[in-house]
């Protein structure tokens, strides 16, 4: 995944930059086309099973991992003080946005499941989930916190498997 991630950064980044033609340290072009992609809560279509909240759930971690990554890739190459806290307000803004996603999605789900297992699950990977988001920065990801969200998220969807 993390080879996927470096090879969309790059990509990014030398479709954004000027060229060796350019004389400045950041090329305009970089700085004008850095934007907080935030998830929006429309963009995600209304929930049938426990299932579906966990492929949600995982879609927004990777997303926040992969804006995050080109974040960080861009704060390498621009290290001003005003750009930074730009970039870390845009982090912060993806965080918010994919916790509010998740907790109306969360609501919604809960009551429909059949059993304490799944219930007892269902809570132990929304807290993981949490977790995991709040390790996804500009300066990298916590691959112990990610791991844990996805060993929980595998656990509830076993337990969601009809026997």
């Amino acid at each position: 995944m993390k080879h996927y991630l470096s090879l969309l950064a790059v990509c990014l980044l030398a479709g954004c930059s000027a060229g060796p033609q350019a004389t400045e340290s950041m090329p305009q072009t970089l700085r004008s086309n850095y934007q907080c992609d935030v998830p929006q809560a429309q963009a995600f279509p209304p929930l049938q099973t426990g299932a579906d909240l966990v492929v949600n759930m995982r879609h927004l971690s990777q997303h926040a991992q992969a804006r995050n990554f080109v974040a960080g890739q861009w704060l390498v190459r621009n290290g001003s003080l005003p750009e930074r806290d730009r970039i870390g307000a845009c982090s912060t803004q993806i965080l918010q946005a994919s916790r509010q996603i998740i907790d109306a999605q969360y609501q919604a789900v809960y009551p429909t499941l059949n059993t304490q297992a799944q219930r007892d699950a269902l809570k132990e990977t929304i807290t993981t989930w949490r977790a995991a988001m709040q390790g996804i920065t500009p300066q990298g990801v916590n691959d112990t916190s990610l791991s844990a969200f996805n060993t929980a998220a595998d656990r509830l969807l076993s337990l969601l498997q009809p026997r």
